[in-house]
C-alpha cells in the first residue's frame, strides 16, 4: 500500500456515498410527501450534503495527483512527504474542514 491508493480508496468511498444519498434525496419525493419544504434545516442539508461529498471526492483526486508528483520527484526530501501516516492525516484533515 502507499499514500495514493489510499486517496483513491477514500475517493471511491465518498463517490459511493455521494451517488447513493443523491439518489435517495431525488427518488424520495417522487414517492413520498416532500417534507422538506416545511423543515428548513432538512432543506439546507438536502442541498448542502451532495455538494461537500461531491468536492470531497474532488479533493481526494487532487491529494492522488500531488502525491504521484511527490512520489515522481528528483528532490529525495520531497519524496519524503509522501507516508500512508501523512495521507491518513490529511484525508482526516479535508473531512472536518
Amino acid at each position: 500500500q502507499n499514500a495514493c491508493a489510499i486517496y483513491l480508496i477514500s475517493a471511491a468511498i465518498l463517490n459511493s456515498i455521494y451517488t447513493t444519498f443523491n439518489r435517495f434525496v431525488q427518488y424520495f419525493p417522487f414517492y413520498y410527501s416532500d417534507e422538506t419544504l416545511r423543515t428548513f434545516i432538512l432543506c439546507k442539508i438536502r442541498l448542502y450534503l451532495p455538494s461537500i461529498i461531491g468536492q470531497l471526492a474532488k479533493t481526494m483526486i487532487v491529494c492522488t495527483c500531488i502525491d504521484r508528483f511527490m512520489i515522481t520527484n528528483n528532490r529525495v526530501t520531497v519524496r519524503t512527504f509522501s507516508t500512508i501516516k501523512r495521507a491518513k492525516y490529511i484525508i482526516y484533515f479535508s473531512i472536518i474542514f
